[in-house]
């Protein structure tokens, strides 16, 4: 084989390309290599094509002969070959049943060279393309073929193909698509290499001039930083300066002032003083302008000297940053670098599978013409079994006739036998009746009349009154016995049912008597309850309405409120309304109110309620909790007027509430962690102790 891993297409290519003795005119290209399906119908069109994907166009019928009888003397493999339409009939794609069939034309949506557009519409003028094959009719023209987009195939009425992805692992369409892919991605690839290693050469100078700059830029600042030591020096000696001259100016001060004091040198040593004097003032202002001078230099100086330093940091921060884009676009590089090395890879395995898949199809090719040699011999052989097998046939249907005619012979005589057997159960079903018949009426005879049938056939014949026969009694005896069959069956022990009935209906009237006089009795003490309850519930609600008033006037200082009565008619089931009317308000409800007045009269009902009966001991839980100082002083006098027939035990937090009682408990913890103690104060012997105090 000279060309192990070409594909057969690419393979007879190869062949006619190397054979001088063939015209190259002939071939016109491969059918794979001149078509380009949109990505979307790759499946598609690979199903569609599947017995001619990897053919050779060839320009006509006897350029196709010619190289099939050649690849047959030299054995190099199997082809296929396309004729260009001038040798063929072309149908016309859009003519024809498809018009209104669903889905669309597979060609539509494949590129390809417009010479073999004929040959193209020749071979998928009929194909519809559809999404999915719930969109494939179910009836298809036999002149249609169906395909969807995952490669399921429908043609005509008998048949439905489905070929799997990993069937066109080497389909030339999808190495084609598979070597652009790749050859794509190696291209971008090897653009963003291109592009990563600009950018890095760029930053890489980017970073060089920053280095140089930054080192021109520490160069000046520590040329700056050493002027301003300098400066800062001679800015010390001239402030020694200008201190050594206020000392003489000081000096010379107290001296011409111990002079005027003196007064006894002359005038010229005054005169020559007053010169000291101005020299010295003069020297001294020369001092404080070099020293403003050099303060106005030190100042440009620092402020150079910040200027410098917030370059150099900004310098700092932009090689800070180029570093980091370098490093990144350098690990970007290596990235790019390993998938490139991965697609390397890929191919290399895509190559290595491709060898093998090429060395299996050499494989399956070898055992195709051993099974091909095989072929010719099994047929050989059918042939003979076949005409043994019509000899045989045409036995079998002669002895097939014969056991025909045996077989409907038998029927017949299965039908009579048949009947013979059905004659013979029913005489069999009618003699059982009446043996059955015979010996029930010997049974009867026996037990009615207690005479067997030995006794009857020795009795004399009977001797019928009023010359009646035997043949109208039994008549009678028929007509009397439908009558009692008419009745039905007889129960015997009717009699003592219905005295059981009977008594059992008299218990249970009595006991609904019962009943009934117990429910009257039931009704009379209920009406009875309802009228004592209502009587009490009327008596006590307007007693608890007379309280709820006096007891709302008393806390709120004022103000009006009462109880009312939802349904009179039925006061028992109906509920109360609380009306209220606080001083300088209208009369609403209670639930109108704010939340320390709902409190409030919500006391007041508490106490009016507490006033019908009062107990000796009662207990109020945090009841002043919502009320403000001004309600608390009114409350505690309500509790103090109830204290002559009641004593309170109040839970509070209150301090008035607190100073009103009489006797304090206190629950408090101990020293001792995690104990607690009750501890207990009366105010009487408070009282009392501080009374005997102050006597």
């Amino acid at each position: 084989n000279l060309y192990p891993d070409a594909l057969t297409g690419e393979k007879i290519v190869n062949i006619i390309e190397s054979e001088p003795s063939i015209d190259k005119s002939w071939v016109i290209g491969l059918l794979a290599d001149m078509i380009q399906p949109e990505p979307a119908y790759l499946k598609a069109t690979e199903a569609a094509l599947k017995s001619c994907i990897d053919a050779v166009i060839l320009t006509n019928r006897n350029a196709a002969i010619r190289m099939a009888e050649f690849l047959r003397s030299k054995g190099e493999c199997s082809g296929t070959f396309l004729l260009m339409p001038e040798t063929i009939t072309t149908p016309d794609a859009s003519a024809g049943p498809n018009i209104d069939l669903p889905g669309e034309n597979l060609i539509s949506h494949i590129s390809c060279s417009p010479n073999i557009v004929p040959l193209l519409k020749a071979i998928l003028g009929n194909v519809r393309v559809v999404a999915d094959s719930s969109q494939i009719p179910l009836t298809i023209p036999n002149d249609a073929v169906f395909v969807t987009l995952d490669g399921i195939i429908a043609k005509g009425k008998l048949s439905v193909e489905y070929h799997h992805s990993g069937d066109n692992a080497r389909s030339p369409l999808t190495l084609k698509q598979l070597a652009e892919e790749t050859n794509k991605e190696i291209y971008e690839t090897k653009e963003k290499i291109s592009s990563v290693e600009l950018e890095i050469n760029s930053l890489k100078e980017m970073l060089s001039a920053l280095e140089q700059q930054y080192s021109e830029a520490v160069a000046e600042l520590t040329h700056h930083s050493t002027a301003m030591s300098r400066k800062e020096g001679e800015k010390l000696l001239i402030e020694q300066d200008a201190q050594n001259i206020s000392q003489k100016i000081e000096t010379v001060a107290w001296e011409l002032e111990n002079i005027k004091s003196q007064n006894t040198e002359s005038s010229d040593e005054r005169t020559q003083i007053q010169k000291q004097i101005k020299e010295a003032r003069e020297e001294c202002e020369r001092i404080h302008t070099t020293i403003t001078e050099s303060e106005r230099e030190l100042q440009k100086t620092e402020s150079n000297n910040i200027q410098l330093q917030n370059e150099v940091s900004e310098i700092r921060i932009k090689h800070n940053e180029i570093v980091q884009n370098l490093k990144h676009e350098e690990s970007r590089l290596e990235n790019v670098e390993n998938r490139l090395k991965e697609i390397e890879q890929q191919i290399k395995q895509r190559t290595e599978s491709v060898d093998e898949y090429e060395h299996k199809i050499k494989l399956l090719t070898d055992t195709a013409a051993h099974a091909e040699e095989n072929i010719a011999l099994l047929e050989e052989t059918i042939k003979t079994e076949k005409e043994k097998i019509e000899s045989l046939q045409r036995n079998r249907a002669k002895q097939a006739e014969e056991l025909e005619k045996m077989e409907k012979i038998l029927s017949e005589k299965r039908a009579a036998l048949e009947e013979l057997h059905s004659q013979k159960s029913e005489l069999d079903v009618g003699y059982t009746e009446r043996k059955m018949r015979r010996q029930n009426e010997i049974e009867r005879i026996a037990n009615e009349y207690k005479v067997t049938l030995d006794q009857l056939e020795s009795f004399p014949e009977p001797q019928w009154e009023n010359g009646q026969k035997p043949e109208s009694l039994e008549t009678y005896v028929a007509e009397l016995r439908t009558k009692i069959e008419a009745m039905g069956p007889v129960n015997l022990v009717a009699i003592e049912e219905y005295k059981e009935l009977e008594e059992r209906f008299t218990f249970l009237t009595n006991q609904e008597q019962d009943l009934i006089n117990s429910k009257q009795q039931l009704m009379d003490l209920i009406r009875k309850i309802n009228k004592t309850t209502t009587e009490l519930f009327r008596s006590t609600f307007e007693k608890a309405n007379a309280n709820f008033q006096v007891m709302f006037e008393k806390l709120f200082n004022g103000g009006s409120a009462k109880l009312v009565l939802v349904n009179e008619e039925d006061i028992l089931e109906c509920g109360i309304e609380i009306i209220a009317r606080p001083p300088g308000k209208r009369l609403q409800n209670v639930s109108l109110l704010s939340g320390g007045e709902r409190t409030l009269t919500a006391v007041a009902l508490l106490f009016a309620i507490y006033m019908i009966k009062p107990s000796p001991f009662c207990m109020l839980d945090e009841l002043d909790a919502a009320l403000d100082e001004a309600n608390i002083g009114r409350f505690v006098a309500v509790l103090q007027d109830f204290l002559h027939q009641s004593q309170f035990v109040v839970i509070t937090h209150n301090r008035k509430t607190i100073a009103a009682a009489s006797a304090i408990y206190g629950v408090t913890m101990r020293k001792q962690q995690g104990i607690s103690e009750i501890i207990s104060m009366k105010f009487s012997d408070v009282i009392k102790e501080d009374a005997m105090l102050a006597k």
